[in-house]
């Protein structure tokens, strides 16, 4: 039985939990009063996003060792990944009652609290409480940095994430909220490298690879606004200067492709992962529409100043044209946040 639950433990910290369950599935139908065994099961069925299958061992647990702790806080994951909401709590204050000196319990009712969209104070207060009992609790920090970030309190939220990398710096969710919390704080290209990072080692975590999403238009929503200030504002003085719009072509052009160039450059001079990136534009038709109307804008304005009079003119108009339209991009991604925004998730 030992060599059976030792090997199922491998399986599962390796990430392998459908063949964690088979092997637990098989020990458990010769001997289905194992409850340690059904409670690695139900952990398991939950890593292969089996909540059908982790509900069922649940249920046999509760009717085998109801009043253990451990059993109470696979319940209260169970429940929360179903997100219901009433038996996940009252699972977790459970677990608290059955082990108020453990810092288990009030960590998986913080997670409870952040699975669910319920944070509150009390959410902070448990992570903390949690931490009192554990300083070296990783996960505990992480989840009190998760809760104050959806509090708006950004400045502790930095201060707890902080800690949980030193903790565990090879944490791909704390990587992830830690660069959300960079986002929030207006520290994109730190964000943009923790999410990268984050995608290059889970390719499968959408949440890290839509948060990177969400960096990237930041970015080139940046250079987009660039782009349209240097022809306002060089444009105009020029023409204020002596009036001519052939002149404004030659002189503006360059100089607003250079600034251009250059607020890209700024932005992504903290060496992103350049695989994550391209996996994000390769996946959202609308930033690849945004994107090249850019590039071709900055095009035209090259050939701008060096065609005659005439033609610059025409360069220009297509080079406005591709302007909006990469414009228009960004507004339409501006809609589509509004609506997609995720909530936080406490990555148990």
């Amino acid at each position: 039985m030992t060599e059976v639950l030792s090997r199922a433990g491998l399986l599962i910290a390796a990430d392998r939990h459908p063949e964690a369950a088979q092997l637990l599935g098989t020990h458990l139908a010769a001997d289905p009063g194992d409850s340690e065994a059904r409670r690695l099961l139900g952990w398991a069925q939950l890593g292969a996003q089996d909540t059908e299958g982790a509900l069922e061992s649940v249920r046999a647990l509760m009717s085998q060792v109801p009043d253990d702790v451990d059993t109470q806080l696979l319940a209260a994951v169970v429940h929360a990944a179903r997100r219901e909401i009433a038996p996940a709590q009252q699972a977790a204050l459970t677990a608290i009652r059955l082990a108020p000196a453990h810092p288990a319990p009030y960590r998986v009712a913080a997670g409870v609290d952040i699975d669910c969209g319920l944070v509150t104070d009390t959410t902070v207060a448990r992570a903390r409480q949690a931490i009192e009992l554990d300083p070296q609790d990783a996960d505990a920090h992480r989840l009190a940095g998760t809760a104050l970030l959806e509090l708006r309190r950004r400045k502790e939220a930095g201060e707890h994430l902080r800690r949980a990398a030193a903790l565990d710096p090879e944490n791909t969710s704390t990587a992830a909220e830690l660069a959300r919390w960079q986002a929030h704080s207006g520290r994109g290209a730190a964000a943009a490298r923790g999410f990268a990072a984050v995608v290059q080692a889970d390719p499968t975590d959408r949440l890290a690879l839509q948060n990177l999403n969400a960096v990237v238009w930041h970015t080139f929503s940046i250079a987009q606004l660039v782009l349209w200030a240097a022809m306002a504002v060089l444009g105009r003085a020029r023409l204020l200067v002596d009036g001519d719009p052939a002149g404004w072509v030659h002189m503006v052009g360059p100089i607003t492709v250079l600034l251009t160039l250059g607020a890209w450059a700024y932005q992504l001079r903290s060496a992103w992962h350049l695989g994550p990136m391209m996996r994000v534009v390769r996946t959202d038709r609308t930033l690849q529409i945004g994107m090249t109307a850019h590039l071709l804008c900055l095009v035209a304005l090259i050939c701008a100043t060096a065609l005659p009079d005439g033609p610059a003119e025409i360069a220009l108009l297509v080079g406005i044209g591709l302007l909006i339209t990469a414009t228009i991009t960004v507004w339409i991604r501006r809609l589509q946040q509004k609506r997609e925004e995720a909530p936080a998730t406490s990555h148990r």
